[in-house]
């Protein structure tokens, strides 16, 4: 199994499962391999470098979004109940978007259920914007309902330019057809990463999707698309990288045709993860410049591995701190770079789900491996 060691943070591929539309998983399954298009595009081109591609149509054969999306790791438990924990029972148990948004300093609501001796996290997503509250914004116009469209076929062509980009890079063959289950189905891995409070190692299991796996060296490649200027801002894509073990990100970079029907690949970058980093902080300068000498405002704040890596100790030391004294439930939120935590009963309308997904599943897996309790 690859590891990679970050300081005290050490991650490590603990297994693999694929799970379906109703979260159902099949263990011990890997993602797919990366293919030939892939080891040629390493051979000449080298980190920070891109190829400019001749506008490749990444909207054509169309991917439908219909799958559900995974509420609260779901997959992940449904995995725990069928192998197990394995050598190391976790403190803490939650999934990558938990870690790598608190790594980014992204404020959130997250939800804490505390069960047979270990901590479960999950968070609150952010909502999209409500249709009703749009229409009563426009009642005497036709206007939002043609921007409700257009918004949701750009989610859609985003989705099938993301598809295609991936089925690009693992197709076993040139006239292979991208999967039929490939919107209702996802890869997973499921990883471990050691991170020490107060002196302590814990254990925190996480699940995190994964796009493809290096054939010869089995480390985990990380596939995007990206039309967007801003791209570069967000923190958190190192950070997805960095929980995700991945070593290299293969991004394509393009634009959508104004009538919505081609998704144009323009060029195509082969990012290593410290890579990204450097390139983030290097655009991070460049508006910065433009922020604060054109538009008189504040620039984006500067950030490094460690104040990431400490966000992340500092959270999950004040989760220990609060909630590993007894079972229950808690919300938390951040303010001020301090987490308040509230204790609630498991019947709470925001914890309710989750809670009882919780003690569900571990349920199972107390039969199943009543060893480990």
């Amino acid at each position: 199994m690859a590891t990679a060691k970050s300081q005290d943070f050490n991650i490590t591929s603990v297994g693999y499962y694929k799970r379906d539309n109703e979260m159902n998983v099949t263990v011990d399954v890997q993602p797919k391999f990366t293919n030939s298009n892939y080891s040629r595009l390493l051979e000449f081109q080298e980190p920070e470098d891109y190829i400019r591609e001749n506008d490749m149509n990444l909207g054509s054969p169309e991917v439908p979004h219909d799958g559900n999306i995974e509420n609260f790791f779901e997959s992940l438990l449904n995995y725990i109940s069928i192998k197990g924990f394995g050598e190391e029972k976790p403190l803490f148990v939650t999934y990558k978007q938990v870690l790598s948004d608190v790594a980014a300093k992204f404020r959130m609501q997250t939800y804490i259920v505390c069960h047979m001796g270990m901590i479960f996290i999950s968070y609150k997503k952010l909502e999209k914007a409500d249709p009703e509250k749009l229409e009563k914004e426009n009642p005497e116009n036709d206007e939002t309902e043609i921007k409700k469209k257009v918004i949701a076929r750009r989610e859609a062509m985003g989705y099938t330019a993301g598809a295609n980009f991936v089925h690009y890079w693992t197709k076993a063959s040139e006239d292979e057809e991208t999967p039929a289950d490939y919107a209702t189905s996802n890869y997973k891995a499921v990883m471990k990463c050691d991170v020490r409070i107060g002196g302590k190692k814990e254990v925190v299991l996480y699940s995190t999707r994964i796009d493809a796996i290096e054939k010869e060296s089995g480390r985990h490649v990380q596939m995007k698309t990206n039309r967007r200027n801003n791209f570069w801002t967000y923190r958190n894509h190192f950070w997805k990288m960095f929980f995700g073990h991945d070593s290299m990100m293969i991004l394509g970079t393009g634009s959508v045709s104004e009538e919505l029907t081609d998704w144009n690949l323009r060029s195509i970058e082969v990012l290593k993860l410290e890579d990204v980093f450097r390139k983030m902080e290097k655009i991070r300068q460049e508006k910065n410049e433009l922020r604060t000498q054109v538009y008189k405002i504040g620039p984006y704040e500067k950030w490094t591995l460690e104040q990431g890596k400490e966000h992340v100790r500092h959270f999950l030391s004040q989760v220990k701190n609060a909630c590993s004294h007894s079972d229950g439930c808690f919300l938390a939120t951040e303010t001020r770079n301090h987490w308040n935590f509230e204790k609630v009963d498991e019947e709470h309308d925001a914890i309710r789900e989750f809670a009882n997904l919780v003690k569900t599943k571990m349920a199972v897996w107390k039969i199943n491996f009543p060893n480990e309790c």
